[in-house]
């Protein structure tokens, strides 16, 4: 896969008409550890379909598992190590939880996109103003869910407007408010981005659902790394539950992909008036 932009610009527009918005929602996995493997995902949908996957979470969240409390907020990680609100829980249990979640994102019908960048290769080749047009591996992941659900959510779905919602980073806010400005007002072949908001998970229960699928990808970019071949499929069955659904599309750049990204041939100036123009930190 190579879907990473060396310079993201938004390509010629042209009026479609318009059709109904959908609502896209974000987080990212492999950002906090030092991790080689570094993932943004989403998960999308029309209004209807992102409201029905609120639905069922709440009420999942409220008998999350036989014979346990409700529990206030969904995270990934914690569940996984049977941590804060999942202290004492028992791995049978937390895999009933996971499997029940899986189960609604797939009943809702949304689909799904993740995308992760080999952080260690990123680090040693995109350098200097290639740095500072692209952003760290992170902001380059997010360019890339611009990007990539511009396009991929009209050629599924049909939608020409999309409104994105991010999990609060606030020491991720300023880039992806400058990636947003690059695409503001901007048709990008009749699709457009309406929107860019940032919410609390405990609230806003999707961005629970994109937690989980971040960490799902985050493991399966891992084993990716470390030599598991495509062709054997995902490690963990929650994952194939999901792409077997054909809504939920993938994109890895490894080392190689990454060092053909940091030596795609760009003009000096133009490299230039872009980083000058966004200087990511």
């Amino acid at each position: 896969m190579v879907d990473f932009a060396g310079v993201v610009l938004p390509h010629g527009s042209r009026d479609s008409g318009l059709l109904a918005m959908i609502r896209a929602y974000f987080d990212d996995s492999g950002t906090h550890d030092g991790s080689d493997a570094v993932v943004m995902a989403g998960l999308f949908g029309y209004p209807n379909q992102s409201d029905y996957l609120s639905e069922l979470w709440a009420k999942q969240l409220a008998n999350p598992c036989p014979g346990k409390d409700a529990i206030s907020r969904f995270h990934m990680a914690p569940c996984q190590a049977s941590d804060e609100e999942f202290l004492g829980w028992k791995r049978i249990e937390t895999d009933y939880l996971v499997d029940e979640l899986i189960e609604i994102i797939c009943k809702a019908g949304v689909y799904g996109f993740g995308c992760g960048l080999s952080r260690k290769t990123y680090d040693e080749l995109v350098t200097g103003d290639q740095r500072r047009a692209n952003g760290s591996a992170e902001t380059s992941c997010t360019i890339n869910c611009f990007q990539s659900l511009l396009r991929y959510s009209q050629e599924v779905i049909g939608s020409r407007e999309s409104a994105f919602v991010f999990d609060e980073r606030p020491d991720q806010k300023r880039n992806i408010e400058r990636i947003y400005g690059v695409y503001k007002g901007v048709q990008d072949n009749g699709a457009e981005i309406a929107s860019v908001t940032f919410g609390n998970s405990k609230r806003i229960l999707p961005l629970q659902a994109a937690d989980l699928l971040a960490w799902e990808v985050y493991q399966n970019f891992l084993d990716a790394l470390a030599g598991r071949s495509w062709k054997n499929g995902p490690r963990r069955r929650q994952l194939q539950k999901l792409l077997n659904t054909g809504r939920v599309m993938l994109q890895y750049g490894g080392p190689e992909e990454v060092r053909k990204m940091a030596e795609m041939p760009v003009d000096p100036a133009f490299l230039t008036d872009v980083a000058n123009h966004l200087d990511f930190k």
